[in-house]
C-alpha cells in the first residue's frame, strides 16, 4: 500500500493551490483545493492525498473527475482524522467516510461531502492538519484523475 500525493494545481494569481470563492454567512472564506494525478499501475490499498485540510476547517464538498481507470477498479474518499457534524455528532475517520467506493472503469464524475451523513459542512478536529485521501479498490489503476476540495475559514 502506497500513499500518492496529488499535484496541485496552481490559482489564476500564481502558485498558491487556494482558490478564494466568496465569502459565507458567518465571515468565513470559501477556499478550493484543485489538483490533479495520473496513475501509472498503482494497486489495490494504495491512497492518493486529495488534499490537506487546516485545523477547524469546515468541509463543504468536493468532486473527483476521472478517465477510466481500469476494469474493476473503484476508488472511496474518507479523511484521516474524524469529523464532527454541524449538530455536534461525530463522523470516524475511515477511507470511506466522504464518498463509498465508487466504480471508475469508465469515465466518471463523483461528488463527495455530499450530504451531512458524509461529512458536508463537517468541521475538522484535532490541531493537526486533515489528509482528504481516496483509497484504491477492485483492481490495478491506471489513469488521470483531477478534481477540487472546497472548505471554509476564519
Amino acid at each position: 500500500m502506497a500513499e500518492l500525493f496529488v499535484t496541485e494545481i496552481s490559482g489564476p494569481a500564481g502558485p498558491s493551490t487556494e482558490f478564494v470563492s466568496g465569502i459565507n454567512t458567518n465571515g468565513a472564506k470559501s477556499r478550493i483545493k484543485a489538483f490533479s494525478y495520473t496513475f501509472a499501475g498503482a494497486s489495490i490499498g494504495d491512497t492518493l492525498v486529495l488534499a490537506l485540510l487546516p485545523p477547524n476547517a469546515r468541509l463543504l464538498r468536493g468532486v473527483l473527475n476521472g478517465a477510466a481507470l481500469g476494469g474493476s477498479t473503484t476508488l472511496a474518499v474518507g479523511t484521516g482524522t474524524g469529523l464532527t457534524q454541524p449538530g455536534g455528532a461525530a463522523i470516524a475517520a475511515s477511507n470511506a467516510n466522504l464518498k463509498a467506493a465508487a466504480a471508475t472503469s469508465s469515465v466518471f464524475t463523483t461528488p463527495f461531502a455530499a450530504t451531512l451523513a458524509l461529512g458536508a459542512g463537517a468541521t475538522t478536529t484535532g490541531r493537526q492538519q486533515t489528509k482528504v485521501y481516496a483509497t484504491l479498490a477492485g483492481g490495478a489503476a491506471t489513469g488521470l484523475v483531477a478534481g477540487w476540495v472546497e472548505y471554509a475559514q476564519n
